[in-house]
């Protein structure tokens, strides 16, 4: 789970992400234009700049991934009570190594806490998207 902010933050989910938000911002533009023109349309649709709205609503989308990403974390920690050695660690994170354990391989049985199984996979999370204000500027 924690991978995802892993793939959120890669330059490749940034440059596709980015372009299909441009191309949907773009499209809803001209079905304003469009829609605007039409007889019978909302009155006051001509006021409204639904790119402006897009971006906001998408900045704060990937604004919110992380905080949301740690929140299911957490929740899912829950789910090994009270055995959390049958969670694998390597899974959550990505990686084949215990932290703090002299980087053990998983192979070597660990028995931890809740509380340090929740720090070390929080501590690891970049729960930051750092090109999220590009939306804006696409």
């Amino acid at each position: 789970m924690a991978g995802v902010m892993d793939y959120m933050r890669s330059n490749e989910v940034q440059e596709q992400f980015l372009a299909t938000h441009r191309c949907i911002r773009r499209k809803w533009g001209d079905f304003i234009i469009k829609y605007a023109q039409t007889e019978g349309s909302a009155p006051n649709v001509k006021n409204v700049n639904i790119e402006a709205e897009i971006n906001r609503y998408t900045y704060e989308a990937l604004d919110g991934v992380g905080a949301w990403v740690k929140s299911q974390l957490e929740n899912m920690i829950e789910w090994y009570e009270p055995d959390y050695s049958k969670l694998s660690y390597n899974a959550v994170i990505g990686t084949d190594q215990w932290p703090g354990k002299d980087l053990a391989p998983l192979s070597t049985p660990v028995n931890y806490t809740k509380e340090q199984l929740t720090a070390s996979i929080l501590d690891r999370l970049q729960d930051d998207i750092p090109w999220k204000s590009l939306v804006y500027s696409y």
